[in-house]
């Protein structure tokens, strides 16, 4: 049987294996694992109908997946953005089919991560043998604010995760010495395309690659064959896409290069304590929690190094290496939604304690169970209503606020006169030109207030007897600056109407000057 065959069969057997048993423990062990599918999914249907407005780096890949054409996909991106191809191309197909509605344009990340649900519970059988620990894995994975909140933004992170694991489980046991032309046909096809629909996936690819030379020697000369194709894809890729995205990313954000390890203790032990924080948002405020759970990680990896020699444990370990180089080496930055993908190995690696709990053990099993349920306590009863009620959101914005620029459009179409000028701020800018388009508004008067501007003078030789809307529905400079000139200087003015957003810093404005 060639491995996608056996892949699936393992899939099929898994799946069935708590059905085919008739005893308690079993059938309570299929009830809570249901639940937490079920609960996965209203969590990620919820916040994906909620149907929030796009914010501006969303807006900024829509409209390269809207101005930019199929073949245009493999070069620079507009607005500082990175998505893969073959994503973008899944974007544009469903946009012209459907519509630019936020549901349609979240859609593609919203089946990734339902789908990822399920394929985490195989994933987490592979590395976790205690029913228990496969139900804590598995809860975590479902509540995570990440995951939940990743399954509603139009970005390719949903989708990287779960390339991710599907690769994962696919190249676990494929050994390159048994690999006839069928296997090698099928592989250089899931090399080749599915990299260009996640970039991350070559890290498993690579991985996979170096597990097997390890393993044995004689076979490098087939390794290296097979693998021609899939170099070729990936020299054009980098030399036309990736490298020219790099480049920009890193030359207009400190935060992305700020996360490279280097031989610098410190900044390493911040850019860990930042991915953990990131990992688990919601459990990680307190620094208590944090160091725990960085301990049960830690404790995790050492159990998964302590096996290594099976090839998922040694996979997954060389995994992790191969980010850490890669981060060394100035190619990857750890930057929290760029690691996003490795989530269900850290989740593995955090529960991968309650493996040890055994009824012969029985205060080192307590001892273990507390110190879990302690790490992880706050995704409760409380954590979960606060989500469904979509309040989601104050975990995932530490301050609660996301910016509305769809009720402010909406607002200015309803009062809207010909005659009226609209001034976005740079911020906005592309906010607007999406939502123009989203309810086909063409404004016979925009302008926009780009960085280098001076807001008050600008502000102060604006044209009189005009009315002007201010469109604020996103402030990016030092401490609101803009919104605060502009709240100040419309004192002098007859006010028409003004909207503040208490759960946004987003600002509209309606004046006579």
């Amino acid at each position: 049987m060639n491995f996608a065959g056996k892949f699936f069969t393992d899939f099929k057997n898994n799946f069935f294996s708590k059905l085919r048993s008739v005893n308690s423990a079993n059938l309570l062990f299929c009830i809570c694992i249901s639940f937490i599918f079920i609960l996965g999914f209203c969590l990620r249907l919820k916040i994906y109908l909620f149907e929030r407005s796009l914010w501006a780096d969303e807006c900024f890949l829509f409209h390269n997946i809207f101005n930019k054409n199929y073949f245009e996909f493999w070069g620079k991106l507009l607005y500082l953005q990175s998505a893969p191809p073959l994503f973008l191309i899944s974007e544009k197909i469903l946009t012209q089919f459907f519509g630019i509605k936020e549901l349609v344009l979240r859609f593609l990340p919203f089946i990734a991560s339902i789908i990822a649900i399920p394929f985490f519970y195989f994933f987490s059988k592979i590395f976790l043998e205690k029913p228990l620990s496969v139900l804590f894995a598995n809860f975590f994975f479902a509540v995570n604010v990440q995951c939940i909140y990743y399954a509603q933004e139009l970005k390719q992170y949903s989708s990287d995760l779960l390339c991710f694991m599907i690769l994962f489980m696919f190249f676990k046991d494929l050994s390159v010495k048994g690999m006839g032309k069928k296997e090698i046909s099928l592989y250089i096809a899931i090399t080749t395309i599915v990299s260009m629909f996640s970039v991350t996936s070559y890290f498993v690819i690579f991985s996979w690659i170096l597990y097997q030379i390890i393993k044995g020697k004689s076979q490098l000369k087939k390794l290296f064959i097979i693998q021609i194709p899939m170099l070729i894809a990936l020299y054009l890729y980098y030399t036309t896409t990736l490298a020219i995205q790099k480049s920009q990313i890193l030359n207009t954000s400190t935060a992305w290069e700020a996360h490279f390890l280097s031989l610098n203790f410190l900044n390493n032990l911040y850019i860990i304590k930042d991915a953990i924080r990131y990992f688990f948002d919601t459990n990680s405020h307190s620094l208590l929690l944090l160091m725990l759970i960085s301990v049960l990680i830690v404790f995790g990896m050492s159990l998964v190094i302590k096996n290594i020699k099976t090839n998922e444990n040694a996979m997954a370990i060389i995994i992790v290496l191969a980010i850490s180089a890669a981060s060394f080496l100035k190619i990857y930055s750890l930057y929290q939604r760029a690691i996003f993908f490795i989530l269900p190995l850290i989740i593995i690696f955090a529960v991968k304690i309650l493996d040890l709990i055994s009824v012969k053990r029985k205060l080192l099993s307590l001892i273990i169970l507390i110190a879990a349920l302690f790490a992880f306590h706050n995704y409760n009863l409380s954590y979960i209503k606060n989500s469904l009620d979509g309040n989601i959101w104050y975990c995932r914005f530490l301050d609660g606020k996301y910016p509305n620029p769809k009720g402010m459009m909406q607002t200015i179409i309803e009062n809207y006169d010909k005659k009226d000028a609209i001034i976005i701020n740079f911020s906005s800018v592309a906010a607007f030109l999406y939502y123009q388009k989203y309810y086909n508004f063409s404004p016979e008067k925009t302008m926009a207030f780009l960085p280098n501007h001076k807001i008050p003078e600008d502000l102060e030789n604006l044209q009189g007897n005009q009315k002007y809307w201010f469109y604020w529905a996103e402030d990016w400079s030092p401490k609101m600056e803009t919104t605060q000139n502009l709240k100040q200087w419309k004192n002098n003015y007859s006010v028409i109407l003004e909207k503040i957003y208490p759960s946004s810093d987003s600002y509209l404005l309606y004046l006579q000057k």
